[in-house]
């Protein structure tokens, strides 16, 4: 599969969403969980490839594919990513999935890359590292 056509599902603690190319972003619409009696509110996380997945062959002999995936909160509202999904663009199969203490290992934000978390403060760059 190129990865040119691949999409990745991005699932949040907060509602979730669409589906985003993977080497073109998107944005995903993640739906926050209300406060006692305030109104719901609607966060996008916008989500981006920044550069082309990169291959290599590892010493476990094995080909390996890497790239990053960012999720931008862009609104004050705090998010928590629980899944990552790697669809196939042609069927929407599902060919990989990030979740639990998995997910959490390939995340970080930006700022703290070596702190793994699936929290997204409020204007916060995450990053999920695929390989």
């Amino acid at each position: 599969m190129s990865l040119s056509r691949g999409f990745v599902r991005v699932t949040s603690v907060l509602t979730i969403a669409l589906l985003g190319a993977v080497s073109w972003g998107a944005t995903v619409i993640a739906q926050a969980t209300p406060t006692a009696g305030a109104a719901e509110q609607y966060t996008p996380v916008l989500q981006s490839v920044p550069s082309p997945p990169r291959w290599f062959e590892g010493s476990d002999g094995r080909v390996h594919l890497v790239y990053e995936l960012f999720l931008a909160n862009a609104f004050p509202v705090p998010v928590s990513v629980t899944t990552v999904e790697v669809l196939d663009a042609g069927s929407e199969a599902t060919i990989a999935t990030l979740e639990g203490a998995a997910l959490t290992a390939a995340m970080s934000t930006l700022t703290a890359p070596a702190t793994p978390t699936t929290e997204l403060s409020p204007s916060t760059l995450g990053v999920v590292w695929f390989d």
